[in-house]
């Protein structure tokens, strides 16, 4: 169940107004978000707030607060709408209850009646719990390698392909573009969610994110470079683990340094996939990212080296890549500079803009081995203890 009840009121009589306020003050984890008098507004405010319940005045005339009601339902069905009304007529009610409106409440309101409605959501709630996703991180310390590509691409592909709750964070604090490879038009940005991070919620970060035409949310890097300074490892933890409570899948762009907050991404990945090329600069860069991983405690389960463009026809050269590192290859990913290149720069998923493509075909088996994992194969892992990376390296 989410920390907090959020709620939105819409009511012309601001002494009801102040009287409902009153009466969910006594309600542990209720939060009243904002109120109006106006239906108009009210509705802007639940596009906004996306609250869990909304208490709505139902007056005479009755057709135009349903015809409220109803837009409510449209603008995000998931609210639970109280009808506040000195209505009894039968066939008002009956109405109200076709119109998406849960619970009629007459006025004078009685307390142990809100209270108890209340209560009902938040059982209901309770019940439902809350998505035990799974984050994966892709990662390179070299640029150029395609991490965004991968990290959007697999996130379409698990909303699109999997039928699966996905969302991509853009955690290249300065110079991250997930969004322009999406071509959406963020309102909000992570750095925005830093600025609210005290009252952080469900509500409020989904709020601060946006949705991608195949179902994919994305929470978008800062729209001005110096933004990044001000957000901390502590409030990127806190937004990794608010986001792994809402979707199946996380997955996470960072950027490719290994700063604090950086280190707080690979703690809490259940995966990190370590991007790599078959390039001299790019095997032994790679190479030293293992070899820091396996200082910081990652084994082979948790993390997976991937190599992009990959021609088939140096099998050899392969067999001497794996043999250098030790290490297996997890995945590879064709080369296929086309059809890659004009997704990026017409911000439109591969899926959609080349879905015969080999890198295309690929990425979806990726996303589809990444879903078959059962739940059975996933081990809870101890939650990871705070250390100075810096004194890490050093050893």
């Amino acid at each position: 169940m989410p920390e907090e009840i959020s709620i939105v009121i819409i009511d012309s009589d601001k002494d009801v107004r102040y009287s409902l306020k009153n009466m969910l003050r006594d309600i542990p984890g209720a939060q009243v978000r904002d109120e109006s008098d106006d239906p108009r507004v009210g509705v802007n405010l639940v596009r906004q707030f996306r609250p869990h319940i909304v208490f709505l005045e139902i007056s005479s005339p009755a057709e135009d607060h349903l015809n409220t009601a109803a837009k409510i339902v449209e603008v995000y069905p998931q609210a639970s709408i109280f009808a506040v009304s000195s209505e009894t007529k039968p066939d008002v009610i009956l109405k109200a209850m076709r119109s998406g409106i849960q619970e009629f409440l007459k006025r004078p309101l009685d307390q142990d009646e809100v209270v108890a409605a209340v209560r009902k959501v938040m059982r209901r709630l309770q019940t439902q719990g809350t998505v035990a996703g799974e984050i994966i991180t892709i990662f390179s310390n070299k640029g150029g390698l395609g991490t965004t590509m991968i990290a959007v691409n697999l996130a379409v592909m698990l909303a699109k392909s999997c039928a699966k709750s996905a969302a991509v964070v853009d955690l290249d604090l300065q110079f991250g573009d997930a969004a322009m490879f999406l071509n959406v038009q963020p309102t909000y940005t992570i750095a925005d969610v830093a600025r609210s991070y005290e009252k952080l919620d469900q509500t409020l970060l989904r709020a601060h994110m946006v949705q991608h035409s195949s179902g994919a949310y994305v929470m978008a890097e800062p729209q001005q470079a110096e933004e990044a300074e001000a957000i901390t490892a502590d409030q990127v933890g806190q937004v990794l683990r608010l986001l792994r409570s809402m979707f199946e899948y996380v997955v996470v762009d960072t950027s490719h340094s290994f700063d604090e907050r950086c280190v707080e991404t690979l703690d809490l990945s259940d995966s990190v996939f370590l991007v790599s090329a078959l390039e001299l600069p790019a095997i032994r860069n790679s190479k030293r990212c293992i070899e820091i991983f396996q200082r910081l405690g990652y084994g082979r389960d948790k993390v997976k080296l991937v190599l992009n463009r990959f021609v088939p026809n140096k099998s050899v050269v392969v067999e001497k890549f794996e043999k250098s590192f030790e290490y297996p290859i997890f995945w590879r990913i064709p080369n296929d500079y086309g059809s890659v290149s004009n997704s990026i720069n017409s911000g439109v998923p591969l899926i959609e803009s080349a879905p015969q493509s080999p890198v295309t075909v690929n990425l979806r088996e990726l996303a589809y081995a990444v879903c078959r994992r059962g739940p059975e194969e996933k081990v809870e892992a101890e939650a990871p203890k705070k250390r100075s990376l810096v004194k890490l390296l050093r050893r």
